[in-house]
């Protein structure tokens, strides 16, 4: 039943049989638009046009390519028509005009399609003379040649269904783009074009047009529940068997809406660009039909896979089963995605037309794919199955299978430590389309599932890439290896090129790593939490693989300590000679205090033989945060270190008020930028109280992933830390007071003057509002500001408490003000009063005179003292006796005229000042007077 649909170039049009335009009505249609691959300037349209055979004689259609102005006949020499299957949809022809354009130049067009009339008694608009109005669709592309070429989305799955009254109605156009761009599907409102139009555009929406859930049908849904709905979906809804660009009517129910129906969608093209954003890149609009009908028949039921994936290379089969509830005999086809991008790998076979009792019909979907069919975006195969009542009308039920298609994971990767670095070496990848392998690494192993329809690395498993290469090489050297111990994991993905995009399954995961002939650290604990007497504990695993010919003893370790996690400025702690000595307790000085409560510390192991440097070893304390809300915590910390703590089971321990002593309360499954917990009060069953101090620390976990190192689990603690929860109480509002006074004008050549005037805020924050007492725990203020009287004010300044008094920095000018009191909870009041500026300290003062003759003083014309801050604009004229304009600028505030081109006398100017104001506008000031020109 949807095999005719396939496009007619895809078949041939050969094929087809040349028809004489003699008659039409219209009742659906489209326009699909294709470049040529060789010049983009080059397009052909491929219009297709549905008509009522009962319908008076045809009026070429008319094609416009790029504008409303030029418009092109298309007749019988451009058009193929093709008898439509009565089953689908009574009285109706396919008619498929073909024309080729050639634009000037890259752009956006819009090209259209208007037929002249539409069909007689169409329900939903035009009050009852649709065939009055014409037919309009239109279809949008963009030139562009960073974007490359573009086809237009192909709708393998025609705009005309029928509808049985109370049963769920559904369409979908079987929408497939040839490039793998993304598609979204949106309603818009039928249009028609108007020969004589009053005003305006001469496209305009159709006069009295209804939505099939406009309430004035009284129509209610499937269950009952509710008015009727019409939606188009952008984006599949898998628990509902919804795909995406399924047109759902749910459902016609109302007597007055058996006959016909013309709606409208607009599917439209987003293609990634450079910067990795989606960007709008065309559309096309659908102008389609539903004709309801009075019958009892009930639709069939198509069951069948909603998602798969297939590797590039292998045999995707999936089968499809009907049922009926009447046991009606049905015919069963499939449309789009495969089917139209790739006809001669993808087949669906099923007996039509086929019993669907005692066993269900059935169909079964083939596709031999290839390293071309990979893509980021699945395809969509849209199953229909129509059944076949007698008597009675046939329904249809449809089901969409996305298919994912991924391309191979890359094989035979082995890792291999060689002086110093990590060799790489794979087979030569299988799809050479591809654009390039990108090299992932991690520390320790990670043996994730690789699941069958999952693409690249899973962001959780803490991979991360480390190089990008053409997809033709097959070796990597990895020479940035910064810790010796650790044992370094691999993995490999293929990236395909864009518009289709797509990658690869990973590949299996291969490890190495260096020798262990130096030190590593293995603990930098916080023992103890101080601001003055802090201690922490230090340990180093000693060299398991050092080779005393090539570097003989003397050993030695010096161990430094920085300030901060990243810290730079090191200094010596502890050093010796004896290898077995692994740990040192810092418990920090009299002139270096270690305050482990407010900082992290860094420590750095050197290591020489002889009196060589081989090599040095970092890691950081483990530094807890904690941040309020209501009624939790919410506990992060990092430690930057050599080891890797990810996916193992860190401890949160926090204090006992009765014991004050530390209790294991949960620990938490961590991941690369996921060491995060909170305490949502779980622990015993006690929930977290609001002016409650509840002080924690936290124990991590890592390892080297390196037997030679022990222990193979190291364990770490962070400082102490303690907050309370959040409370939900707002702080009272200030009372706010203005102080504003006028500052000085500015002469020629000076620059604005520090004291521009003043508008100074003080308040005070009240002890009780309306007999109940105020939140004491303010710990700032938060100022708001509006230029004029009605506009919203907005954020400007914060002032800690207790201070409560801010001076604004852009001194007196018009304006509104707010404070707001903010709490140690982040809660902030409500406004303050509001204060407002009303002080006129506008000056603007030109003078009668000035010397424009290159001495050097009084040049240019310029006011003799202006307040420039409070002006927003001067249009400034000047006239000679006889009334001439000879000047006229409004470039400059100060309006800098150098009287070039004139003879000394006496002129005559006009300024128009604009200054800023607290009323809504520009307050606007004309000064008139005289200036004389001497030379």
């Amino acid at each position: 039943m949807r095999k005719f649909y396939l496009f007619l170039f895809f078949v041939g049009l050969a094929a087809m049989v040349s028809h004489h335009a003699t008659a039409t009505h219209v009742r659906a249609g489209e326009i699909i638009a294709r470049p040529d691959p060789k010049d983009q300037l080059r397009w052909t349209f491929y219009i297709y046009i549905y008509r009522d055979v009962t319908g008076i004689d045809l009026k070429d259609l008319s094609f416009y390519p790029g504008n409303l102005t030029d418009a092109i006949t298309l007749g019988e020499e451009h058009v193929v028509v093709t008898a439509f299957p009565q089953e689908i949809y009574p009285n109706t022809e396919q008619w498929l005009y073909t024309y080729t354009h050639v634009y000037d130049a890259p752009g956006r067009y819009t090209a259209r399609a208007v037929v002249q009339n539409r069909n007689r008694g169409v329900n939903n608009f035009g009050n009852g003379a649709s065939d009055m109005y014409s037919f309009y669709v239109e279809t949008q592309i963009i030139i562009d040649p960073s974007i490359d070429i573009n086809n237009s989305p192909i709708f393998d799955n025609p705009p005309l269904e029928r509808a049985a009254l109370n049963r769920l109605y559904k369409h979908n156009p079987a929408a497939t783009d040839p490039d793998g761009d993304s598609l979204s599907y949106k309603l818009v409102t039928p249009r028609y074009y108007q020969e004589n139009p009053v005003a305006g555009s001469p496209v305009a929406e159709l006069p009295a047009f209804k939505w099939p859930d406009d309430p004035s049908w009284n129509g209610v849904n499937e269950d009952g529940t509710g008015p009727s709905t019409f939606t188009i979906y952008s984006t599949p809804v898998s628990s509902d068997s919804i795909a995406a660009g399924d047109l759902i009517w749910d459902v016609p129910s109302a007597e007055g809406v058996v006959g016909e129906h013309n709606v409208a969608f607009q599917v439209t093209e987003w293609r990634k660009d450079r910067n990795g954003q989606y960007r709008e890149i065309g559309y096309v609009v659908r102008d389609m039909q539903i004709l309801v009908e009075d019958d009892p028949n009930n639709p069939p039921d198509v069951v069948t896979t909603l998602d798969t994936c297939v590797i590039a290379g292998d045999t995707l089969l999936n089968y499809v089963t009907v049922t009926d509830p009447e046991d009606d005999q049905v015919t069963l086809f499939a449309s789009g995605g495969p089917l139209v991008t790739d006809p001669g790998d993808a087949f669906f076979e099923a007996n039509n037309p086929q019993a669907t009792a005692p066993d269900p019909a059935n169909g079964l979907f083939t596709w031999y794919t290839d390293c071309e069919d990979v893509r980021r975006l699945p395809y969509e195969v849209l199953f229909t199955a129509t059944d076949i009542p007698n008597p009675g009308v046939g329904l249809s039920d449809l089901k969409t299978l996305r298919i994912t298609v991924l391309g191979p994971p890359p094989t035979g990767l082995f890792a291999e430590a060689v002086n110093g670095q990590i060799e790489l070496t794979w087979d030569s990848y299988a799809c050479t389309n591809a654009q390039s392998i990108v090299v992932y690494r991690r520390e320790g192993s990670f043996p994730f599932e690789r699941y069958p329809c999952e693409p690249g690395v899973p962001a959780s498993s803490g991979y991360v890439p480390v190089a990008t290469l053409p997809v033709g090489v097959t070796s990597y050297i990895d020479n940035d290896i910064e810790n010796k111990g650790v044992n370094y994991c691999y993995v490999l993905v293929a990236v395909f090129p864009e518009p289709r995009g797509g990658l690869s399954i990973a590949s299996d995961e291969v490890c190495a790593s260096l020798d262990l002939d130096v030190p590593v650290l293995t603990k930098v604990s916080v023992d103890s939490t101080d601001a003055v007497e802090g201690v922490i504990q230090v340990q180093w695993a000693s060299p398991q693989q050092l080779d005393s010919t090539l570097y003989p003893p003397p050993y030695r370790y010096e161990l430094y300590r920085a300030t901060g996690a990243q810290g730079t400025d090191f200094t010596l702690l502890y050093s010796t000679e004896n290898l077995l000595d692994t740990t040192h307790t810092d418990e920090g000085s009299a002139a270096n205090v270690l305050n482990t409560l407010d900082l992290a510390y860094r420590y750095r192991l050197l290591f020489y033989a002889n009196n060589q440097l081989l090599d040095s070893s970092l890691a950081s304390s483990v530094r807890l945060t904690i941040t309020p809300d209501i009624e939790s915590l919410t506990l992060t910390w990092v430690g930057l270190v050599p080891w890797n703590n990810d996916n193992q089971y860190h401890r949160i321990y926090r204090k006992n008020d009765t014991t004050q002593a530390f209790e294991l309360i949960d620990s938490v499954l961590v991941s690369a930028g996921t060491y995060r917990y909170v305490d949502r009060g779980t622990y015993q069953n006690q929930p977290l109280e609001t002016g409650t101090e509840y002080c924690y620390y936290v124990e991590t976990r890592g390892t080297y992933n390196n037997p030679l190192i022990k222990p193979e689990l190291l364990l770490n603690n962070s400082q102490e830390a303690c907050s309370s929860p959040r409370d939900t109480v707002r702080p009272c509002p200030p009372v706010l007071t203005l102080i504003d006074t006028c500052g000085k004008c500015i002469g020629p050549g000076e620059e604005f003057p520090v004291n521009r005037g003043e508008n100074r805020l003080t308040w005070t924050y009240p002890d009780e509002l309306d007999g109940i007492a105020c939140d004491s725990t303010v710990r700032a203020y938060r100022i708001y500001y509006a230029a004029q009287e009605g506009d919203s004010l907005q954020y400007l300044a914060t002032v800690t408490a207790p201070v409560q008094e801010w001076i604004d920095p852009e001194g007196a000018r018009p304006g509104c003000y707010e404070v707001r009191a903010v709490d140690e909870s982040g809660n902030e009041s409500p406004a303050s009063n509001r204060v407002c500026s009303t002080l006129d300290c506008i000056a603007y003062e030109l003078p009668n005179i000035f010397t424009p003759n290159g001495e050097g003083i009084h040049e240019l014309f310029v006011p003799k003292c202006y307040t420039p801050w409070l002006i927003e604009r001067v249009d400034f004229k000047v006239y000679n006796r006889w009334g001439k304009e000879v000047f006229a600028s409004d470039e400059y505030l100060d309006i800098r005229w150098d009287g070039s081109g004139l003879p000394v006398g006496t002129y005559f100017y006009v300024a128009q000042v604009e200054f800023k104001q607290l009323s809504q506008g520009s307050a606007q000031r004309v000064f008139k007077g005289w200036v004389q020109i001497a030379r």
